[in-house]
């Protein structure tokens, strides 16, 4: 089959082929090494240009949130302050009408007294 010469001589070319596969390899894990460090570069400038865009959709959304709550309280503010008058206006209105009532109620008295008056002179 093989003799010695022939296995030494596939050992020396398997040991050539290794030391040249180790080389590639050797390469080949530098420049995947270059590539990974590269996309992990970009990769965390993307996130942080996604934050910073975040950051300031958020502050916007932040800023008109706000600018409409304050809208909606002024507008609340007037609608109540208009409710309040008009709550005012009908406590004075039903004062002067419970004032009224109570006026006529003495004018009725006072006539009714006066009626029985003049019929009590009437019959002397």
């Amino acid at each position: 089959m093989f003799d010695k010469n022939d296995i030494s001589l596939l050992k020396n070319m398997f040991a050539q082929l290794e030391s040249k596969m180790d080389k590639r390899f050797a390469g080949f894990n530098a420049r995947t090494d270059k590539l990974i460090a590269k996309m992990q570069a970009d990769t965390d400038k993307r996130l942080k240009e996604s934050d910073a865009m975040n950051n300031e959709r958020i502050i916007q959304s932040e800023s008109f949130l706000l600018d409409e709550i304050a809208r909606m309280q002024r507008i609340s503010d007037e609608k109540f302050s208009a409710v309040c008058e008009k709550l005012d206006e009908l406590k004075q209105y039903y004062h002067i009408a419970e004032l009224d009532s109570d006026t006529i109620t003495i004018l009725l008295r006072s006539v009714s007294d006066l009626q029985k008056r003049v019929e009590i002179l009437e019959h002397r």
